[in-house]
């Protein structure tokens, strides 16, 4: 049996620590038969040793042991102190704290020391009974170059078995370089990809370049990215600070090009082979497709996030129908997927912008917020000028004064800000501002997005305006349909309530009214007309002023329902049939003498002082459906404390599944209501109603109580 055996290197705080270690543990394993696990033991001790050299910035140890059975690798700095935290899953955003979890997905087992003079993370492998401990290469490792080229090549391109596939983008390309540097005995690699939404470059992964010369390559890039852009230059960045052999070769999705791997050779008199460039291209390639499938990914799953996210905005923004409530809305919709803050203005007719709604992750700053672009003219201007384009624009920079007034704390060199209009029915209702006091600029995903919301919400606050306009317009016909006030008296009192069952947007079919007449006493009328909206409300206009002006004319009750019946017939297809019950209320000595009829209309109801409740009248027929009409007056008489009630079929048809309200309930209710008031008698009888059924009205409601005082 073969006996255990140990080594050891140590490395200083530099550049080339991880990739020394790498070839160390690669010499160490490969001279001890151990290729098992060989690349996963090579990821790890590179992201051990970057680690120790990035965040502890002293000399590193490595040391790796093993016998037949299982290898140990120990990589220890000399900064005391402990490690925080546990391995961490996979975190796009955050590359800090994976080296453990990485640990803990590779190895068989792992561990930590600690002591004054510094920490140690380690981490062992077992070899499988079945693993064929053979060099996968076996003894025949070819010895032209062309041979060799393609053993090196399977090893750059090696999965690892899962191995690569549990790193994350930069993780996977700085390991592909690595991988290319070790192939091709490069001393420095970059990966350079152009951002998504920008299209600038960045470098994204690199290895052996000190922190001074990689600043300042950034700075280069920065300012003179397509000078150094491959094909335009074939030594990239990295010729620009070395006089060794560079080969640059680009990163490309369907021919065109998003960025370039760089490869420094190790050696000034080094010179690249055509066999080189066919690694570094085959590198570029593996690159490619890792960049182009991550973000195909991310792309996807950002798609999904806004459907899910436009289906729910979408489906709150329609459940509003207050105009009042959907600007707040809006403005809370963007945050903070879209905006720190947002601001939502609407356009008159005059295209001037309005402020309407502020929203604010912290709702602290609301108020304050609200206050600053309250008074800030020159931003108000700014909007407006920007909807008047009828595109989505960036906010100008020098308006973040705003913001920073709105929240002094805020003074970052990124910030953004973006002015998305409303549109509705092919014009700019409003406009929404969406800004990020401090972060990064927003995408262009964001930007369709945002302008995908803005079509939504233009329309859903169209939709609200226009529904509080025709709610405006039903509530002033509505009330211009029933008496403005009820008489006054010191002998009588009345008290009236009306409850329409529509969505507020519609006028109710129901009407009570209250008249003088000039021989004194009164006029009384409650109807039902057939139906809702405009229609109906022109049948309700039409029937209340025919009663009320040939009723203080002095014509009967049975004519004027006689001449209404036949003035709605004569209106043909026009007209629609309606239910009336019509007094006259008249001083009759130390009484009040009721002068009733019902043309089809349920009977008004009696309450006498001593609580004894009865129905009054005779019925007759529905106005507006035949010819043949007949309707007949009944005098009642009421003595004081006495109240009638008028009331329509919404009372005694509400109804539960199974039952109605009804009559017997009715006459009940009213009892229990004797000796009160003619308001106190109206709120009873509503509130019965309102309670015997959960769910809300299906039919307009008026109730109409006169009362004779005691």
């Amino acid at each position: 049996m073969p006996e255990p055996w140990r080594e050891e290197l140590r490395l200083p705080p530099d550049e080339t620590a991880p990739g020394r270690a790498r070839a160390f543990v690669r010499r160490v394993l490969e001279d001890h038969g151990w290729t098992y696990a060989l690349e996963n033991a090579l990821l790890l001790t590179t992201e051990l040793t970057t680690n120790a050299v990035v965040h502890a910035g002293t000399a590193v140890r490595v040391d790796v042991a093993g016998d037949a059975d299982t290898v140990t690798v120990r990589v220890q700095d000399h900064t005391p102190g402990r490690l925080s935290g546990l391995p961490r899953a996979p975190d796009e955003l955050h590359e800090g704290g994976r080296g453990l979890y990485l640990v803990d997905s590779l190895s068989t087992t792992w561990g930590t020391e600690h002591s004054s003079t510094g920490k140690v993370v380690w981490f062992r492998f077992a070899r499988s009974p079945a693993e064929d401990l053979a060099d996968p290469a076996g003894d025949q490792a070819p010895a032209d170059l062309d041979r060799l080229a393609a053993v090196d090549l399977g090893w750059l391109t090696a999965g690892g078995g899962g191995t690569l596939d549990r790193l994350t983008l930069p993780e996977f390309l700085r390991e592909i370089l690595w991988r290319s540097m070790e192939t091709l005995d490069a001393d420095a690699g970059i990966v350079v990809v152009d951002e998504e939404d920008t299209g600038d470059p960045v470098v994204v992964a690199h290895n052996g370049l000190p922190e001074d010369t990689l600043s300042e390559l950034r700075k280069t890039l920065a300012v003179s990215a397509h000078t150094v852009r491959p094909p335009a230059s074939a030594r990239g960045l990295l010729g620009l600070v070395s006089d060794a052999a560079v080969t640059a070769v680009p990163l490309r999705l369907d021919g065109s090009a998003f960025g370039w791997v760089e490869l420094r050779a190790r050696g000034d008199d080094r010179t690249w082979s055509r066999h080189d460039l066919g690694v570094t291209q085959l590198a570029a390639a593996r690159m490619s497709l890792a960049v182009t499938g991550t973000r195909l990914g991310e792309l996807d799953q950002r798609r999904r996030g806004w459907l899910s996210f436009l289906a729910e905005a979408s489906e709150l923004l329609a459940g509003s129908l207050d105009v009042r409530l959907t600007l707040p809305l809006v403005a809370q919709l963007v945050l903070p997927s879209l905006a720190t803050w947002s601001a939502v203005y609407l356009l008159d007719e005059r295209d001037q912008a309005a402020l309407a709604a502020v929203g604010h992750i912290d709702e602290r700053r609301v108020t304050v917020l609200r206050e600053c672009l309250d008074a800030s003219e020159e931003f108000t201007e700014a909007v407006a000028d920007a909807l008047r384009t009828s595109g989505s624009s960036p906010l100008d920079a020098a308006l973040f004064s705003v913001v920073e007034a709105a929240d002094p704390r805020v003074s970052a060199p990124e910030r953004s800000g973006l002015i998305v209009p409303l549109r509705a029915r092919g014009r700019v209702v409003g406009g929404v501002v969406l800004v990020r006091p401090r972060g990064p600029r927003h995408t262009a995903e964001e930007r369709t997005l945002a302008e995908d919301l803005a079509r939504r919400a233009g329309l859903a606050v169209d939709n609200a305006r226009l529904y509080s306009d025709r709610a405006g317009v039903a509530r002033a016909l509505q009330a211009w349909l029933l008496p403005p006030e009820l008489p006054t008296t010191g002998d009588v009192e009345f008290a009236a309530r009306y409850l329409a069952a529509g969505e507020g947007n519609e006028v109710g079919g129901d009407f009570y009214d209250v008249f003088d007449l000039p021989e004194g006493g009164w006029g009384l009328a409650v109807g039902d007309v057939c139906g809702k909206g405009a229609e109906a409300a022109a049948v309700t206009g039409l029937v209340r002023d025919v009663i009320r002006l040939m009723v203080r004319d002095g014509h009967q009750v049975p004519e004027v329902l006689h001449r209404l019946n036949r003035a709605i017939l004569e209106q043909g297809d026009r007209g629609r049939f309606c239910t009336v019950a019509a007094a006259r209320l008249l001083p009759d000595g130390d009484d009040l003498l009721l002068r009733v009829s019902s043309a089809g209309h349920p009977l008004p109801v009696v309450i006498r002082a001593a609580g004894h409740t009865e129905f009054v009248g005779r019925a007759g027929m529905v106005v507006g459906v035949t010819d043949d009409f007949e309707v007949h007056e009944e005098d009642v008489h009421l003595a004081r404390g006495d109240a009638v009630v008028f009331y329509t079929d919404g009372v005694t048809e509400r109804r539960t599944a199974t039952r109605m309200f009804g009559e017997s309930l009715l006459l009940d209710t009213l009892a229990q209501s004797a000796g009160r008031s003619a308001t106190g008698i109206a709120s009873d009888l509503e509130r019965a109603v309102d309670e015997y059924a959960a769910e809300r009205l299906r039919d307009d409601l008026a109730i109409l109580v006169v009362r004779r005082l005691p």
